[in-house]
């Protein structure tokens, strides 16, 4: 464990020091056979939050029997045990540099045991390898009985458009445009019982935030994806439907794109770009849109067009008037309610309609600023297809949020984790319709992210979630030269793990 790691945690009691004390002084054997001692931890709760607590799990460059838990965990998924829960945690990990840095290794996932009684991790292991060279892995969505699945599937997504070389042994080939490339975006989906791993290309090549299966109660299995892309305001809102799982993980099935049909004047013309309903700025508090999520050819949705893949989904997205949002983040549905769907869009500034092409744009100065929004879509009963209502429920500037990104759904509320910057997590009570800010995180540069209602096993009000500190745990000596594949740029950079910690949350009456 890195020093300056336990230098940057909040103090805590005695025993949280000494446990702190044995994790540095004991090998990783003998903290896998007396079960990992938690670290101090860092969320701390507001005041709002009542009788809450925070119980940290595990923290990046830790050692349980040998297995490191790796940097920036992202998305997390719960697998039921006997007595145990097994917390699935996506690593955001990429070997391609970003301002100066690149991680010692591809995106990855963890497979953390947790004891339901005493809250303690009681084994780890690597549940989805670096070596297949996903990157940034970003949320996470556990699909299962519930959904469908006979098995515990763990939908993986990439959050990245870099262009990068194929490894040997991976689930996935090169991309016809940039042969012997290929450009991130893929969703995956990780079989908890066998380990395989399954590239879902007819899912659409974008910056995958989540792929969330939202059991509808329709004779197609159906799974709604974000674009949480680096080009703001460039973002939709895509539907995968497949006949069943099987179709899904046989890499099967159908992708669909969001497009307006009507709003509260009555219904558009959906492929005019001058409709006053085709963006996030013509969308308001108070608003009814209702829609339909239209077929995207089955060549752009794979990536087997002549253009990179990323790029052929845009243009085609812009062709034909889908609907733009500025950043869509993390999808959750009402668990009492499934074909209710809530979903966070960070917004961004310099927000503006080109006049030229009645899309949304972003200007070098100027226009409007959103700090987010909460929006809520209700699909319709027998096709989901069919968007019956999408509404803002939350302007998230007018209560003092500033960019939404991470949320779930449980019985009784909605959370929603701020990005990085204000880094709140806020609850919205369902029945009582009130947003309170119950926990931040507590160094200055971090972000909460991956939250998942993990209630039916830790009782009433639990979450599982993470944090990023965007700081390094630990660095490499060496700097290192990087060469763009295509490009042939360069950029010098040196290798790193980044902070970041798993925990468990109590928020009474979430």
């Amino acid at each position: 464990m890195d020093v300056r790691a336990l230098r940057r945690r909040r103090k805590g009691g005695t025993a949280v020091a000494l446990a702190m004390a044995v994790a540095v002084a004991l090998p990783a054997s003998a903290l896998g056979d007396h079960g990992f001692p938690n670290p101090a931890p860092y969320v701390q709760l507001e005041p709002a939050a009542g009788a809450g607590q925070v119980v940290p799990l595990i923290n990046s460059g830790d050692q349980y029997a040998g297995v490191t838990f790796e940097g920036i965990p992202d998305g997390i998924g719960a697998v039921p045990g006997d007595g145990t829960v097994d917390l699935y945690v996506a690593h955001e990990q990429s070997h391609v540099p970003f301002s100066g840095f690149a991680d010692f290794q591809d995106s990855s996932v963890s497979r953390v045991t947790v004891d339901v009684a005493d809250k303690q991790v009681v084994g780890l292991d690597v549940a989805l390898s670096p070596d297949l060279g996903f990157l940034r892995f970003c949320s996470a969505f556990m699909a299962g009985p519930e959904q469908g699945f006979a098995d515990y599937t763990f939908f993986v997504n990439e959050e990245s458009n870099d262009i990068v070389p194929v490894p040997a042994g991976a689930p996935y080939g090169s991309d016809p445009a940039i042969a012997p490339y290929r450009q991130a975006g893929y969703a995956a989906a990780l079989s908890t019982s066998t380990g395989d791993v399954t590239t879902l290309t007819r899912m659409g090549r974008h910056n995958h935030e989540n792929t969330v299966v939202v059991p509808g109660g329709w004779k197609w299995t159906a799974a709604l994806s974000g674009d949480d892309t680096f080009s703001a305001p460039s973002s939709q809102l895509y539907l995968h439907t497949a006949n069943d799982p099987n179709q899904v993980l046989s890499d099967k099935g159908q992708l669909w794109a969001f497009q307006v049909t009507a709003t509260d004047d009555g219904t558009i013309d959906s492929y005019d770009p001058f409709n006053d309903a085709n963006d996030y700025l013509e969308i308001n508090p108070g608003d009814t849109f209702s829609g339909r999520f239209i077929h995207v050819p089955t060549d752009v949705a794979r990536g087997l067009t002549d253009e990179a893949p990323q790029d052929a989904l845009e243009n085609w997205s812009n062709e034909n008037n889908v609907f733009q949002f500025v950043r869509v983040e993390d999808v959750a549905y009402d668990p009492d309610d499934p074909r209710t769907v809530y979903f966070a869009d960070t917004g961004t500034s310099r927000l503006a309609e080109d006049p030229a092409t009645g899309r949304l744009t972003r200007l070098a100065s100027g226009g409007t600023t959103s700090n987010g929004r909460v929006f809520k879509m209700v699909l319709n009963q027998k096709d989901p297809r069919i968007v019956d209502s999408l509404t803002i429920l939350l302007d998230a500037g007018s209560i003092g949020m500033r960019n939404p990104d991470n949320l779930d759904v449980g019985h009784h509320s909605l959370m929603v984790q701020e990005d990085t910057s204000n880094a709140k997590i806020w609850r919205y009570d369902l029945a009582a319709r009130t947003w309170t800010h119950v926990a931040t995180a507590t160094q200055p540069t971090a972000e909460t992210s991956g939250i998942v209602d993990v209630s039916e096993w830790f009782g009433t009000g639990w979450w599982a979630l993470d944090v990023q500190s965007h700081v390094n745990e630990s660095e490499g000596a060496e700097t290192l030269t990087y060469v763009a594949p295509i490009s042939g740029a360069t950029q010098t950079y040196r290798e790193r793990r980044e902070d970041g910690q798993l925990l468990l949350m109590l928020i009474p009456g979430s």
